[in-house]
């Protein structure tokens, strides 16, 4: 698992990807699935030029792993509607992850997201 999150700093996603993200995985949030979760990461990654994420904990118990996490980097090119500020923007996020052959097949995330629009926005 801290492989996966090795990726965002790497700006690799689709290797991570490939490697860490099973075909049949389901992101436990309305409106997204595996793809929709890489293309809104990698425009997280994208706009965010000197990204940095610390696994701040991890537990593991079973098949799923927990872990506590922050996200930040300075905001230097467009994110959905909101130009380049240059201002540093973080958000930390929790996710419980279930595992199957070594893989993600279940993800449910709870981060912060709206104080990281508010962020980029303000």
């Amino acid at each position: 698992m801290k492989a996966f999150y090795e990726g965002y700093r790497l700006h690799d996603l689709q290797t991570s990807w490939d490697r860490y993200i099973h075909v049949d995985a389901v992101m436990h949030v309305p409106g997204f699935d595996r793809q929709s979760w890489l293309e809104m990461d990698s425009k997280i990654v994208a706009a965010l030029d000197d990204l940095a994420i610390t696994v701040l904990d991890q537990l593991a118990e079973g098949d799923k792993v927990a872990t506590c996490w922050v996200l930040g980097g300075h905001h230097t090119a467009q994110f959905l509607d909101i130009p380049p500020s240059g201002r540093y923007a973080s958000f930390t996020a929790t996710t419980i992850d279930r595992v199957k052959d070594h893989k993600i097949i279940d993800h449910w995330p709870d981060a912060d997201f709206t104080a990281f629009l508010q962020q980029l926005a303000a």
